[in-house]
């Protein structure tokens, strides 16, 4: 974060999406070997109990739920990681939030104090955290608040300092 008395800088950070990314690859490989260990135990199972699988057909939906489980489990986190590379890929360098007496810049994409509508903090895609979002002048602007290198409050702060009281950011959603 960078600050001036006329302006508050918010930055790009990948420290969050790193950690997100790589905490869904390490639950995903998990799930691969929960799934290879479930098979294995079932194939063990099967050729202990060979007999009661030829007869009856009740062993047959204990290996098959617990095998469901354990492919559910793996899609699920596989998803899951597939959708924290993507966020990932969403972080930029630089600036991304410019708040200052001129309005707010985000993206490159500058709007004065009386264009910007409403402030908020929105919920953000699937499989990513909360986002800023910056209503006004015919256009809905995001960043993802975990790519930013500063508090929500100080977001509040700051918009409420250089806009003169007449804006605010919403965050209620982050009571959810």
């Amino acid at each position: 974060m960078l600050s001036a008395p006329d302006h508050l800088i918010a930055e790009y950070t990948a420290a969050r999406a790193d950690e997100t990314v790589r905490l869904r690859k390490r639950r995903m490989i998990s799930s691969v070997v929960s799934l290879v260990l479930s098979l294995v135990i079932s194939l063990v199972f099967f050729l202990w109990r060979r007999d009661q699988f030829e007869q009856h057909w009740e062993p047959w939906v204990l290996v098959g739920v617990a095998t469901a489980i354990s492919v559910v489990r793996l899609v699920a986190w596989l998803v899951a990681w597939r959708r924290a590379v993507a966020d990932r890929r969403r972080v930029g360098t630089g600036p991304a939030l410019v708040i200052g007496r001129f309005g707010v810049e985000l993206h490159g994409v500058r709007m004065a104090w009386p264009q910007v509508d409403t402030m908020l903090v929105g919920p953000g895609r699937l499989g990513a955290g909360p986002e800023v979002v910056v209503r006004g002048a015919g256009q809905d602007l995001s960043v993802g608040l975990d790519h930013l290198d500063v508090r929500p409050a100080q977001l509040e702060s700051a918009t409420r300092i250089y806009s003169g009281g007449q804006r605010h950011i919403d965050l209620t959603r982050l009571d959810d």
